[in-house]
């Protein structure tokens, strides 16, 4: 089961991250409306504000370095184009945590981390008792499917780590995942995949 993995791509050149990303959607707190407990403490959700901008320039460097983005696959709509993703957290606290949760829409993001959003921040993956380890989510609102509500005590732990600085890196966003210990702005640059097809072409 393939939780994260590093991928050996070279780095992005700094140039074709300096854009004016447009703000897009802002959520004041991404703790779904529930109370969640981890470890015995309430959690303390944070807020985020997602910006993004389109760079045909980033895409033109992808397609050279990675592998070729063509229109047929925007249209099935089994990756996104190149976005610069800025993800604000409104931190409450000296610490917050972006809550377990599955993606909505998406198998795998394969990510470019220019920011983790703090010196220790832990991305982990966990399974739900009684219930498969890959979830569908088709809308949000919900941590997992609609109307779920997924406590820690719940959970058992899967995998975790701690990305780092200018690398890339393939994560499972179909498993329940969690991000702990944000304290600054998490940047990274996204592709979200709607199926295992990227597998094969990374040679994964």
């Amino acid at each position: 089961m393939l939780f994260y993995k590093e991928i050996d791509l070279p780095s992005i050149p700094e140039e074709l991250l300096v854009f004016n990303p447009v703000p897009h959607k802002i959520v004041k707190d991404i703790g779904y409306k529930n109370n969640i407990f981890k470890n015995g403490k309430k959690v303390t959700p944070c807020g985020y504000i997602n910006s993004f901008q389109d760079s045909n320039q980033l895409r033109n460097w992808f397609n050279k370095n990675v592998f070729t983005l063509n229109e047929d696959t925007f249209i099935l709509k089994q990756i996104s184009r190149p976005r610069l993703v800025r993800q604000s957290p409104i931190v409450y606290g000296e610490a917050s945590t972006h809550i377990v949760h599955v993606d909505i829409r998406r198998q795998f993001g394969l990510n470019y981390i220019i920011d983790p959003g703090g010196d220790n921040v832990i991305t982990s993956w966990y399974q739900e008792k009684g219930l498969p380890i890959k979830r569908v989510k088709l809308k949000g609102g919900s941590q997992a499917e609609e109307g779920s509500v997924v406590q820690y005590d719940n959970l058992k732990v899967l995998e975790s780590t701690k990305f780092e600085a200018n690398k890339w890196y393939l994560l499972a966003t179909d498993i329940l995942h969690d991000v702990d210990n944000i304290t600054r702005d998490r940047v990274s640059i996204t592709f979200s995949f709607w199926d295992d097809s990227v597998l094969d072409k990374l040679k994964i």
